[in-house]
């Protein structure tokens, strides 16, 4: 080939280096004279010939930097170049990319640069090298492909293997243009997301302040992302949650590992209420291009609404909305722990309704229901903020009282709940009452929570055993009263039909001059393990397991025989009253007044000469109380109120009930003192019986001084240890042998009562 046509063109270094590398020196005719390299390209007559005198070593330091630059822009990207060596034919490309810029694929060793295009390849190659606008490298590359044909179509015999050179230039403006645009795309989908997520997504610089809020912020929390910005991320924080949030900020301020943050806080909407939100924040302060904390949050308040229901049904009684069992025992395990270790004193109270089953099973589940709603607003309205009043089940609640100091201070909460209770409760129409028995038990710094309860319950049973409203403070004489033994209804039904059950008498008697005018039969137990237990120790029971009838029947029969064979003895017992104590629950049954004449007519014994007394608690339900009570007393049987004073009853029951006599609780008997303050109670008691012409019996008379002055206040009749206790019929009948006959009729007294046997 002919290089006679060629013309020598001077070039610095750097171009000559970048062409050198555009030309594929195996292959090609190269002159060194000393030391000086002549690189000739053909086609004169299109293109300058270029000739310069280099020095080679320079030239190829150049060169292996140029391609270090170049190896360093591929490098990571997709572009797919490659080749064996710096002057090697390449073995790979992408001809995705290759068609896209030439139209076609590439083939090794094709001439795909017209000579005349070398020096703009050589611009194109290092406005890439030298990260310049991405147009001007595009527009090179685009400025060769365009003259691509006319080189094809030249007479150029030596191929120079420029299919290398446009292959890196190429390349290089690949991955320009790919980085460029991979940024841009990445920018792009970024911020289609952030656009588009339903999240609150926020950066706060570590002032605190907020610099950037999505668009999801007017969606979730009502205010436009403009009018948040520059403020201060404390402004909506609901007060409560404040200390939380600043302690997280605080460690997002330390974090330099840039790690995720989480937790739950309440975020005022702009519509004035608060709104629960999750956060999730990550500290980027170190991140040149953010410079911030980033905050994800979004609003949850329906699920932790749905999760704060959760955790209170879990927690609270579905009925009265008191605390649980659950609740009520991890409370408790509190307060002993913190007494144990801070000081101080808490109490626990475990109280049971008194009759609850009697009411469910007269008036139904929904008036036992309304009776328990009743009970805890008690118990609510009675008990301090700070105290645990909780239902442990059934009829069965709690109180934990925090750090109440003594047992009188408990003493005082437990009459507070029990006067409350002298207020009905109107169920569909029915005036109710609820009757509590309390027992207390303080904690002493040493017994565990369960024996605290435990102690409690025995305080408790205590109470319950003698049929009172009322309240009891654990002591140590509570763990060998036998009234806390508690016998089984299974035992009791055995003892009803083995004959384990007796009867006992004790005589009321005529003040003025102590002539027996009747007996009250009580029923005693020779359990054969517990010894004799009084009617306190298991009446209860009987009661609670539907076994008062059955016991009632039995003990009405054997009374009845009993007295009617006194009776036909004649002499002090011919008159001879029976009083007979009738359970609330007995008032329940529907044959009660057919059951009772049965017995009547099966012992031989007159009907106007049996009293069965009730308590002012039989009252409660008093809707069917009354009926059956007039019901009996039609058939000429007394009813006598027993205990009177001591329940809730009022001044209308005298009026409404067909009651005969009243019984003056022990309590006021034991009141007296020979002062006008002692007698107080049974004085207006007594007075109010005879305005009534209703007869008074004093109970629990039990010393002369007493019968005396019961007798100066105009008390007739009266029963106490002072005359006799309770006593076997043998025992009983020596005591009716020893007195003398009782008148059978007599003038009426000034205070125009009978003196016929009470």
């Amino acid at each position: 080939m002919s290089w006679a046509n060629a013309e020598v063109v001077e070039l610095d270094s750097r171009n000559v280096a970048r062409l050198a590398l555009l030309g594929e020196i195996r292959g090609q005719q190269a002159r060194i004279n000393d030391g000086v390299e002549t690189l000739v390209v053909p086609d004169a007559d299109t293109a300058q010939v270029a000739s310069a005198r280099l020095r080679t070593a320079r030239a190829l330091e150049d060169m292996d930097q140029l391609m270090r630059q170049y190896r360093q822009l591929v490098d990571g990207t997709d572009a797919s170049a490659g080749f064996d060596d710096l002057f090697g034919k390449w073995q790979a490309f992408d001809n995705g990319v290759h068609v896209h810029l030439l139209g076609e694929p590439a083939v090794p060793g094709l001439p795909l640069v017209a000579g005349q295009d070398l020096g703009t390849m050589t611009l194109a190659i290092t406005y890439a090298l030298e990260a310049r606008a991405e147009s001007e490298s595009a527009a090179a590359v685009a400025a060769v492909s365009t003259r691509r044909q006319a080189y094809q179509e030249s007479q150029m015999q030596l191929t120079i293997g420029l299919s290398t050179a446009l292959l890196i230039a190429a390349g290089i403006g690949i991955v320009a243009a790919r980085s460029h645009s991979a940024r841009r795309r990445a920018a792009s989908r970024f911020g289609a997301l952030v656009q588009a997520s339903s999240d609150v997504i926020a950066v706060v610089d570590a002032d605190g302040r907020h610099r950037y809020l999505s668009p999801s912020t007017e969606t979730v929390m009502g205010y436009r992302p403009d009018d948040l910005v520059d403020t201060h991320f404390d402004q909506l924080l609901h007060p409560d949650d404040a200390a939380q949030a600043y302690a997280m900020y605080a460690e997002l301020l330390a974090d330099t590992d840039q790690r995720e943050h989480r937790f739950e806080m309440r975020v005022r909407h702009a519509d004035g209420g608060w709104r629960w939100h999750e956060v999730v924040a990550r500290s980027l302060l170190n991140n040149p291009a953010v410079d911030g904390i980033v905050v994800n949050h979004r609003d949850i308040t329906e699920r932790r609404h749905f999760q704060d229901r959760l955790a209170y049904e879990a927690s609270h009684d579905a009925l009265t909305g008191l605390a649980n069992r659950t609740a009520f025992l991890a409370d408790l395990d509190r307060a002993v722990a913190s007494d144990r270790e801070h000081g101080g004193q808490s109490a626990v109270m475990f109280i049971d309704l008194n009759g609850f089953k009697q009411i469910n099973d007269t008036w139904g589940h929904d008036a036992g229901d309304a009776l328990l709603v009743g009970f805890a607003e008690a118990l609510r309205a009675n008990t301090l903020g700070a105290d645990t009043a909780a239902r442990l089940g059934g009829d069965e609640f709690g109180v934990v009282l925090c750090k109440i100091g003594s047992p009188e201070n408990a003493e005082a909460v437990a009459r507070r709940i029990i006067a409350a209770l002298a207020e009905p409760i109107d169920v569909g129409g029915q005036r109710l009452h609820a009757r509590a028995s309390i027992g207390i038990a303080l904690s002493d710094g040493g017994c565990p929570a369960e024996e605290v309860l435990r102690r409690a319950d025995l305080a408790m049973y205590h109470v319950k055993r003698q049929k009172i409203n009322g309240w009891r403070c654990y002591d140590p004489s509570v763990e060998t009263d036998r009234t806390v033994v508690i016998p089984t209804a299974e035992e009791l039904c055995t003892a009803i039909h083995d004959d384990q059950l007796h009867l006992v008498y004790q005589p009321i008697v005529a003040l003025h001059d102590g002539a027996v005018l009747g007996v009250e039969a009580l029923v005693r137990w020779q359990h054969p393990t517990l010894g004799l237990l009084g009617p306190q120790e298991f009446i209860p029971l009987a009661e609670a397991g539907g076994l008062i009838a059955p016991l009632g029947e039995w003990v009405l029969r054997g009374a009845c025989a009993q007295v009617a064979a006194w009776r036909q003895r004649g002499g002090p017992a011919a008159n001879l009253a029976l009083s007979v104590n009738l359970s609330p629950r007995q008032l329940d049954e529907p044959t009660l007044t057919e059951r009772v004449l049965a017995i009547l007519a099966d012992t031989g014994f007159t009907a106007g000469d049996l009293i069965l007394e009730i308590t002012e608690n039989a009252l409660v339900n008093e809707g069917l109380a009354i009926p059956v009570l007039r019901e009996l007393h039609d058939h000429g049987i007394r009813i006598a109120l027993d205990d009177f004073g001591t329940g809730y009853s009022s001044l209308r029951y005298l009026t409404n009930l067909p009651v005969d006599i009243l019984k003056l609780d022990k309590c006021f008997v034991a009141e007296l003192d020979g002062t006008p303050t002692g007698s107080a109670v049974a004085e207006a008691v007594i007075r109010l019986s005879r305005s009534l012409n209703i007869d008074t019996i004093a109970e629990g008379v039990e010393d002369a001084a007493q019968a005396n002055e019961l007798t100066l206040l105009g008390s007739r009749l009266a029963q106490g240890y002072h005359f006799a206790k309770p006593l076997e019929p043998a025992a009983f009948t020596a005591l009716l042998d020893a007195t003398h006959t009782p008148p059978t009729r007599e003038p009426a007294p000034a205070t125009g009562l009978s003196m016929t046997p009470y």
